[in-house]
Protein backbone atom coordinates (compact mmCIF):
# COMPACT_ATOMS: atom_id res chain seq x y z
CA UNK A 1 0.00 0.00 0.00
CA UNK A 2 3.21 2.00 -0.22
CA UNK A 3 4.56 5.05 1.91
CA UNK A 4 3.31 8.56 2.31
CA UNK A 5 1.74 10.15 -0.28
CA UNK A 6 0.97 6.70 -2.04
CA UNK A 7 -2.76 6.80 -3.52
CA UNK A 8 -5.07 5.86 -0.44
CA UNK A 9 -7.68 4.41 -2.85
CA UNK A 10 -8.67 0.99 -2.28
CA UNK A 11 -10.85 -0.61 -5.18
CA UNK A 12 -12.65 -3.50 -4.43
CA UNK A 13 -15.26 -5.61 -6.41
CA UNK A 14 -18.20 -7.93 -5.01
CA UNK A 15 -19.12 -11.43 -5.07
CA UNK A 16 -22.03 -12.77 -4.26
CA UNK A 17 -21.73 -16.39 -3.09
CA UNK A 18 -24.88 -18.17 -1.87
CA UNK A 19 -26.11 -14.80 -0.70
CA UNK A 20 -23.33 -13.33 1.13
CA UNK A 21 -21.36 -10.90 -0.81
CA UNK A 22 -17.66 -10.96 -0.65
CA UNK A 23 -15.05 -8.48 -0.94
CA UNK A 24 -12.40 -8.67 -2.94
CA UNK A 25 -9.11 -5.99 -3.74
CA UNK A 26 -9.18 -5.11 -7.47
CA UNK A 27 -5.31 -4.05 -7.31
CA UNK A 28 -3.09 -7.30 -6.38
CA UNK A 29 -0.22 -5.81 -4.70
CA UNK A 30 -2.82 -3.85 -2.63
CA UNK A 31 -4.88 -7.43 -2.01
CA UNK A 32 -1.57 -8.68 -0.86
CA UNK A 33 -0.76 -6.05 1.54
CA UNK A 34 -4.21 -6.41 2.76
CA UNK A 35 -3.81 -10.17 3.20
CA UNK A 36 -0.78 -9.91 4.87
CA UNK A 37 -3.14 -7.18 7.46
CA UNK A 38 -6.16 -9.77 8.08
CA UNK A 39 -5.06 -12.42 7.17
CA UNK A 40 -8.51 -12.96 5.07
CA UNK A 41 -8.26 -12.93 1.18
CA UNK A 42 -12.08 -11.06 1.52
CA UNK A 43 -12.52 -8.13 3.35
CA UNK A 44 -15.46 -7.70 6.03
CA UNK A 45 -17.80 -4.68 6.70
CA UNK A 46 -15.37 -4.12 9.78
CA UNK A 47 -12.50 -4.16 7.34
CA UNK A 48 -14.00 -1.54 4.98
CA UNK A 49 -14.89 0.31 8.32
CA UNK A 50 -11.78 0.36 9.47
CA UNK A 51 -9.80 1.44 6.11
CA UNK A 52 -12.33 4.19 6.07
CA UNK A 53 -11.34 5.14 9.85
CA UNK A 54 -7.68 5.23 8.46
CA UNK A 55 -8.47 7.84 5.92
CA UNK A 56 -8.75 5.48 2.92
CA UNK A 57 -11.33 5.30 0.36
CA UNK A 58 -12.97 2.28 -0.69
CA UNK A 59 -14.46 2.12 -4.07
CA UNK A 60 -16.48 -0.06 -6.07
CA UNK A 61 -16.30 -1.23 -9.06
CA UNK A 62 -18.43 -3.80 -11.68
CA UNK A 63 -21.37 -4.95 -10.66
CA UNK A 64 -23.78 -1.71 -9.60
CA UNK A 65 -26.20 -4.43 -7.93
CA UNK A 66 -23.85 -5.33 -5.50
CA UNK A 67 -23.04 -2.59 -2.66
CA UNK A 68 -20.39 -2.08 -0.38
CA UNK A 69 -20.51 -2.89 2.76
CA UNK A 70 -22.37 0.13 5.18
CA UNK A 71 -20.24 2.96 6.00
CA UNK A 72 -21.38 3.16 9.92
CA UNK A 73 -20.19 5.24 12.39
Amino acid sequence: MGGAGHCMTVRVFIRSVYGAPLVYVSDHAQAEALHALTGCATLTERHVRALRALGFTVEQEQDPQSVLPATGS
